[in-house]
């Protein structure tokens, strides 16, 4: 282990975005911007999916997975002045995965977020099965707290 902390690796993550702006220009940022999103929706869908198995480790993981992809839409996450916007699709997975997690938790205070969540996705991708299942169960837990 060569004992660098954390916060040199990220001034690292930092520099290398500022030369590939400079290389690349704004649509090569754009492209990495997306796939680091990517990564962490598909970190956050395997996290989910072990939830049950793993318990607190998956939780933590998958919640951090979710917080990032979310923050990684703010403008000057990637570079000063530069914002990702996620498509539709981006849009109704994140969604998905937070309403998806608040469930899987199991506590009642985030009924109304996950209910808020999952109602949006379907207006975002209507044709996901995914989605209209996992809206579903949202909903019955919600009214059976009533």
């Amino acid at each position: 282990m060569d004992g660098r902390c954390n916060r040199d690796r990220a001034i690292e993550i930092e520099q290398f975005m500022v030369s590939a702006y400079r290389k690349g220009g704004e649509p090569f940022v754009a492209r990495i911007s997306e796939l680091y999103s990517l990564m962490k929706l598909n970190n956050a869908h395997i996290y989910l999916a072990n939830l049950q198995k793993v318990g607190f480790m998956a939780d933590m993981m998958a919640s951090d997975a979710l917080d990032i992809a979310i923050r990684s839409t703010n403008r000057d996450f990637w570079l000063s002045g530069f914002r990702w916007l996620p498509t539709d699709v981006h849009k109704a997975k994140l969604g998905y995965q937070r309403a998806l997690f608040f469930r899987l938790q199991g506590n009642q205070q985030s009924i109304p977020c996950a209910v808020n969540y999952i109602e949006h996705a379907p207006r975002l991708l209507p044709d996901d099965a995914a989605i209209a299942k996992t809206r579903a169960t949202i909903l019955a837990w919600s009214d059976s707290t009533l």
